[in-house]
C-alpha cells in the first residue's frame, strides 16, 4: 500500500502549539517566582558568595557581624600566600550544612588552609541554625536562582532610603553612613531571641566539625567579634552565652581563641562594625591569623 508524502505542518498549524508552550513556559517562571525567599540585592549578593568556586585557602566565617565587620582584603595582605573570602551569611546559625559547604569552597591544594570562626550567641542557637541567608540560599531550584540572577540587579526596594553600603566580590560589604545609635541592637536582640537560647548540641556540631578540620591540617581561628558592652550583656543573659565555656570547647577541639576588646565607639548599632571598626579589627585579626599559620 503507498502512502503519499507527508506534509510538514505549516506555519498556520505551528501558532496553537507556540502558543502552549509559551503558556506553560510562563507558568512555570511565574509559579517559581513564589518561591523565591526574597529578590533583593542582597540576596543575589549571597547567592553569589554561595556559588563561589574552590579557590581559597583562607575563609572568614559567621554572620552579619562578620561580612560586615572583616576585610578579606587585610588578610590577603597580612598572609602572601592568601586568597581570602568572606563567606558570612545574614542571621548566621552554625550547622553541618554550612561547614559542608565551607568545605566546598575551601582550596585542598592550598599547604596552609585557615577557617576563622566568628562565634556569638546567635550563631550558636538552633533559631538561627535552620533560619538564614545561607539555607534560603541553599534551598533554591535552579530556576529559582535563574530568576534570582535575572531580576535581582534590577530590583527597586520599596523602602525609599538608601542603603549606604557596597557589596564586594570577596563577600565583604564596607558599611558608611549609618547614624551612631549603639542601643539599636539591644532592640532587636529582645524581640528576637525572646525564647532562644545558646545550644550545646550546635556547639557540639562546631566543635566536632574543628577536629576534622584540624586532622586534615586545616588551621582554626575561633574568635568573638567585638560588640559594645551592653550588647554583650545581653547575649549572655538573654540567649544564655556562656564565654567561657564556649572558649573552652572551641579549644579543646583544636581551635586558637583570639580575644578581641569590646567596641562602644566602633560599632554604629551596638552589634555591627563600620568601616573605620572593621579596618581596625581587620588589620588585629589578619595578623594573628599569619602568626598562627606561619610564613
Amino acid at each position: 500500500m503507498e502512502h503519499g508524502p507527508v506534509n510538514a505542518p505549516s506555519a498556520f498549524d505551528l501558532k496553537p502549539r507556540l502558543r502552549v508552550l509559551a503558556v506553560c513556559f510562563l507558568a512555570t517562571v511565574a509559579v517559581g517566582f513564589r518561591h523565591i525567599p526574597r529578590v533583593d540585592p542582597d540576596q543575589l549578593f549571597f547567592l553569589d558568595k554561595y556559588e563561589k568556586p574552590s579557590a581559597y585557602n583562607v575563609l572568614l566565617l559567621g554572620d552579619s557581624r562578620v561580612f560586615v565587620g572583616l576585610d578579606p582584603g587585610a588578610f590577603d595582605e597580612a598572609i602572601p600566600s592568601a586568597k581570602c573570602l568572606n563567606f558570612g551569611f545574614a542571621a548566621l546559625g552554625y550547622s553541618n550544612a554550612y561547614f559542608d559547604r565551607v568545605e566546598q569552597i575551601l582550596s585542598h591544594r592550598s599547604a596552609r588552609p585557615l577557617v576563622v570562626l566568628a562565634v556569638d550567641a546567635s550563631a550558636l542557637t538552633d533559631l538561627s541554625a535552620g533560619n538564614n541567608a545561607f539555607t534560603d540560599v541553599a534551598r533554591m531550584t535552579p530556576l529559582e536562582r535563574f530568576q534570582l540572577r535575572l531580576v535581582g540587579p534590577n530590583w527597586k526596594e520599596p523602602d525609599p532610603i538608601r542603603r549606604p553600603h557596597r557589596f564586594t566580590d570577596n563577600g565583604w560589604i564596607p558599611v558608611t553612613g549609618i547614624p551612631f545609635n549603639p542601643s539599636e541592637s539591644l532592640d532587636i536582640f529582645a524581640r528576637q531571641f525572646r525564647t532562644a537560647r545558646c545550644s550545646d548540641a550546635v556547639l557540639s556540631t562546631v566543635a566536632k566539625r574543628i577536629r576534622r578540620w584540624r586532622s586534615q591540617g586545616i588551621q582554626v581561628l575561633a574568635l568573638r567579634m567585638p560588640t559594645s558592652r551592653d550588647v554583650y550583656r545581653l547575649e549572655c543573659d538573654l540567649i544564655g552565652y556562656r564565654p567561657d565555656h564556649v572558649r573552652r570547647a572551641l579549644t579543646e577541639a583544636g581551635a586558637t581563641w583570639l580575644d578581641l576588646p569590646p567596641s562602644d565607639t566602633d560599632s554604629y548599632d551596638g552589634s555591627h562594625l563600620g568601616l573605620a571598626g572593621s579596618q581596625r579589627i581587620s588589620a588585629v585579626v589578619s595578623r594573628a591569623a599569619a602568626r598562627l599559620i606561619g610564613p
